[in-house]
């Protein structure tokens, strides 16, 4: 393993998580390390002047101790936001000999009790002695009584200070200060994320305990240890240092020969008890420890150009828990704001007629926003709206004013990992304090991705109680005030005398990147839609949505043909659709009519939340479409296609998914829908519907979910779980039949439909188990939890596997079957499992997984009823094939039991059959038209097999590779 050595270019100063001077000299002379000139003074340092806060000291200190762990002092301290990993406190012990320091981070206060009592029982086991006192304030968390009992029986004394007094445990409160500073540094040298900020405390922990002290003599508290040898944690080699964000090539296994055998990581510190790093995976976005790593060339300069994470919005804020009626925080260090991330909005039209039509605002006069585009690498500076202060304060009152239980929106929020005051100040813009070396500090950044990993509903009152965010919300909600008047959406009138008025709300939202970072605001007015009366405030509901078959057809259509792709989202697209019945709505709260606020609109244009406004919608899109030449299929009415099929879009509400033979008939479709829609279009998107798509140099794709693997992992706490290789164990049968506890029925049915979802899209290796898991969403049990989270474990190593879609030129592939049935594998009911895939060009576009609905009387007959649900699947994309004009051979069913084959081929039923139902025997019907063509395959070339029964990882890979699932960064690394 390569590590740093000495090197008299290296700025220790940075190294070392940023001390002053005078510590910084001590510990050259400590290590024998010779000082030089290059080292910056922390006077000079913009990080120094950045992140430290000068308190004032406290005089009359506790006496010391006379040996190591006799005295402990303990301090929780809270910082905001939460980490990624939902952490908010930091337990903080000190001991009062050594001023050795243990951190420990909790999600919850309560956790603190038992951190404390492991702390002590690992200083008995280690040396022998035991804490004769822990002196800690008046928090509550330290009165319980089983903890005060187990500290007695221990024959440890508790020191409480008086309330409103930290001063009496000043060296935990001023390491509380130590330790914060030490973070906000480190976090702003390495431009990491600020919720990464627990991973930075545990590294500002070892700094601390490796850095010498004027307390000690100048000495280290880990010297003062290893001198008496009651050292209770590895002591770390300062020559082995790795800067804190680092860029580090990490070894891993490589997935082929000629891959390369480590991978660029970014250093987070070390892990507790060990030698090893712990490493941040970008692409998997996970945790690595390792040993084996080889740390990037670089000068220890600050420069935020070369840094690969994004610069944090905000540093962390320590706030101190309540402690009966004490309460104090820490502030942040002010930052000039030069961002505000971007509201998202619709286009910008010239203002309809004036008079009663609904107005533009030019009462209150706006910078209107440009027109939303995806998010740039660096957003570009927002204007804000041009509100003079004592009229922006008055509209904020009319909202706030307004909040009632309508405003409000209820339900389970995956925690924010940002909600503090930094949201619109700027990234900090240091300078170099002396001239830039040629080699610049390298630094790992992800870049920020085009797409959004999160929407996080916030409330009015919540958006509104932080007056640092009071700006982007209001700029978000004039922008859709904005939209909503250019579009002439409805008519200022008196209030109806003999109809109902239906009321509205603002839903507000922040979209995330994948590290929480806020990219912008989003505002929209929505209608209480259930509030309209049927047949006076609408009529029909109805509007379809296109099939997600039709979707991967597609898609495997264009790798085949290499066909031009394009992709095209359509802006506030339900203010398209006309109105069918008057509705009379309030106004937008916040911005009503300035003399006339008991007025109501009469909409032109049905609103987000009107019950007819995606049936409306889709009629408009319709007719739009007819009059380009294009027409929607029979089989599915959301897929359209032009007169010679060249050119075909999938459309989903109002995202259009675009192929066609030719580029410039693609172009000119999309022209024409500009024309009649505000639209954003992209060739070969890299994000459609929930999709990862990754495009290769071979005209192939691969498509994922990786980044909603990570948002379910999250959710359920299993983001740091340890991999496992199959997604269910082997005895899962017995698993889920036998007797458990009962565990959470929300908990449970949310984790199954996320996870059927995600099955049914890009994830075929799950759809067997979820399948069965979900039987038992009316009661689950601890067991049927325990199978849950087993299969999160999965999901956690194979996030960015997907499915890759490639060329073929086998006429054998061109639409083909594979049926497969597990025999009474169903230990209560005695059903047989169906499970089947059918392909196109040898690429899956639909699978499913179904416990068959009657009791097979032997394997052929689960087999034959397999195949023919199978069929009636195949027979319908068949019929679409068609109907695309793609001329294909008779498609081909495919099942490994020698038996139902014969059956089906046969067409005809033996003493030992006939007593199959007669629904079960349309497949007889296809193959007597020579519609349909049966062929025996053998068990290990089944790609069903997985879909009917759990396998092992041998079979299990197997599978994969048959239903051309990989992982994404493994096939990019052996393209390489």
């Amino acid at each position: 393993m390569n590590v740093l050595e000495p090197d008299p270019s290296l700025d220790y100063h940075i190294l070392l998580g940023h001390p002053s001077d005078e510590y910084l000299r001590q510990f050259l002379k400590l290590y024998n390390i010779t000082p030089v000139e290059k080292n910056q003074l922390a006077k000079h340092c913009e990080i120094c002047k950045q992140c430290k806060l000068k308190r004032a000291p406290h005089s009359n200190p506790l006496p010391t101790t006379d040996r190591p762990f006799k005295t402990l002092h303990i301090d929780v301290l809270q910082i905001t936001p939460p980490s990624k990993s939902s952490m908010k406190y930091v337990l903080i012990i000190i001991d009062d000999y050594s001023q050795f320091n243990r951190i420990y981070l909790m999600r919850h206060k309560s956790d603190s009790k038992g951190k404390i009592l492991s702390y002590v029982n690992e200083i008995l086991n280690k040396t022998g002695k035991c804490p004769a006192i822990i002196h800690t304030d008046h928090g509550g968390e330290f009165s319980s009584k089983y903890f005060l009992s187990k500290l007695e029986q221990l024959g440890i004394r508790i020191e409480a200070g008086p309330a409103n007094s930290p001063q009496t445990n000043g060296l935990a409160e001023r390491f509380n200060q130590t330790l914060l500073v030490k973070i906000r540094c480190l976090l702003a040298q390495s431009s990491v994320p600020i919720n990464y900020w627990d991973e930075a405390a545990r590294y500002a922990s070892t700094l601390i305990n490796i850095l010498p002290s004027k307390a000690l003599n100048w000495s280290s508290p880990v010297n003062v240890l290893a001198e008496l040898n009651m050292c209770i944690e590895p002591i770390r080699d300062v020559n082995k240092l790795v800067p804190f964000g680092l860029k580090v090539y990490v070894s891993h296994r490589p997935p082929s020969k000629i891959s390369a055998p480590s991978r660029p990581l970014i250093c987070l510190g070390y892990e507790d008890h060990s030698d090893a790093l712990r490493f941040f995976d970008s692409t998997q976005r996970h945790i690595v420890i390792s040993r084996d790593y080889t740390p990037s060339k670089i000068s220890f300069r600050y420069n935020s150009s070369a840094s690969l994470f994004k610069p944090p919005d905000t540093l962390p804020t320590a706030i101190r828990p309540p402690s009966d009626s004490v309460t104090f925080s820490i502030p942040s260090p002010s930052l000039s704001p030069a961002r505000v991330p971007t509201p998202e909005t619709g286009p910008r039209t010239p203002p309809g007629t004036p008079g009663q039509q609904m107005e533009s605002p030019s009462r209150t006069p706006l910078d209107t926003p440009p027109p939303l585009r995806r998010a740039p690498r660096d957003p570009p500076a927002v204007p804000t709206p041009s509100y003079p202060p004592s009229q922006m304060t008055s509209v904020v009152t009319k909202i706030i004013g307004g909040i009632d239980g309508r405003n409000v929106i209820t339900g389970s929020r995956r925690p924010r990992p940002a909600a503090t005051s930094s949201l619109l100040a700027a990234p900090p813009t240091i300078p170099p304090a002396v001239t830039d070396p040629p080699d610049q500090l390298l630094l790992v950044q992800f870049d920020e991705p085009e797409y959004l990993f999160l929407t996080q509903s916030v409330t009015l009152k919540e958006a509104f109680s932080n007056q640092e965010e009071v700006a982007g919300w209001h700029a978000a909600m004039s922008a859709e005030y904005n939209s909503l008047a250019s579009k002439n959406t409805g008519t200022l009138v008196p209030p109806p005398g003999d109809d109902k008025v239906i009321g509205g709300m603002w839903l507000l939202s922040r979209k995330l990147n994948e590290f929480g970072d806020v990219l912008r605001f989003k505002a929209r007015w929505v209608c209480f839609g259930n509030h309209q009366v049927h047949m006076r405030h609408y009529f029909d509901t109805y509007a379809s949505v296109a099939r997600n078959e039709s979707f991967k057809l597609l898609l495997t259509i264009a790798v085949n043909r290499a066909w031009s792709v394009y992709q095209f989202d359509v802006e506030t697209a339900f203010l398209y659709g006309e109105i069918d019945a008057p509705v009379y709505v309030a106004q937008v709260e916040g911005f009503e009519e300035s003399g006339r606020e008991q007025w109501v609109w009469r909409l032109n244009k049905l609103l987000y939340g009107t019950k007819q406004a995606p049936r409306q919608w889709r009629k408009h899109l319709v007719g739009t479409l007819t009059k380009l030449g294009l027409h929607s299929s029979p089989l599915d009415e959301s897929l359209f296609y032009n007169e010679d099929r060249s050119v075909l879009l999938h459309m989903h509400v109002d995202d259009g998914f675009v192929i066609g033979q030719r580029h410039d008939q693609v172009t000119k479709l999309l022209d024409g829908i500009k024309k009649a829609y505000s639209i954003k279009v992209k060739e070969r998107p890299s994000q459609h519907l929930g999709y990862t798509l990754d495009w290769k140099e071979d005209g192939t794709v691969h498509i994922n979910q990786a980044d909603f693997i990570q948002k379910i992992l999250f959710d359920f706490n299993m983001h740091e779980s340890n991999p496992v290789r199959a997604p269910a164990p082997m005895d899962l049968h017995k698993i889920v039949a036998s007797e458990a506890p009962a565990f959470d029925q929300k908990t449970y049915q949310k984790a199954v439909g996320m996870l059927n979802y995600l099955a049914l899209h890009t994830r075929p290796d799950i759809t067997f188990a979820i399948n069965l898991l979900a039987q038992f969403t009316s009661s689950p049990n601890e067991s049927h939890w325990s199978a849950v989270k087993h299969m999160l474990r999965y999901l956690r190593g194979t996030s960015s596997m997907g499915l890759h879609y490639t060329q073929t030129s086998n006429p054998d592939e061109e639409l083909c079957g594979w049926a497969d049935a597990d025999y009474a594998t169903s230990l209560v009911t005695k059903k047989s499992t169906s499970g089947y895939v059918i392909t196109m060009y040898g690429n899956p576009v639909c699978w499913s997984t179904k416990k068959q609905p009657v009791v097979a009387q032997s394997t052929t007959e689960a087999e034959f009823v397999a195949i023919n649900r199978c069929a009636k699947q195949l027979r319908w994309l068949t019929n679409l094939v068609l109907n695309l004009h793609i001329k294909i051979k008779a498609p081909i069913m495919k099942n490994d039991n020698s038996g139902a084959v014969i059956i089906s081929r046969e067409a005809q039923l033996n003493e030992n059959t006939k007593h199959i139902e007669v629904r079960f025997q349309y497949v007889l019907e296809l193959v007597s038209k020579n519609q349909l063509k049966i062929q025996q395959v053998s068990t290990h070339d089944m790609i069903a097999d997985g879909l009917t029964k759990p396998l092992g990882y041998i079979k299990l890979e197997s599978s994969r590779s048959l239903l051309h699932l990989v992982d994404s960064e493994l096939r990019r690394s052996v393209m390489k």
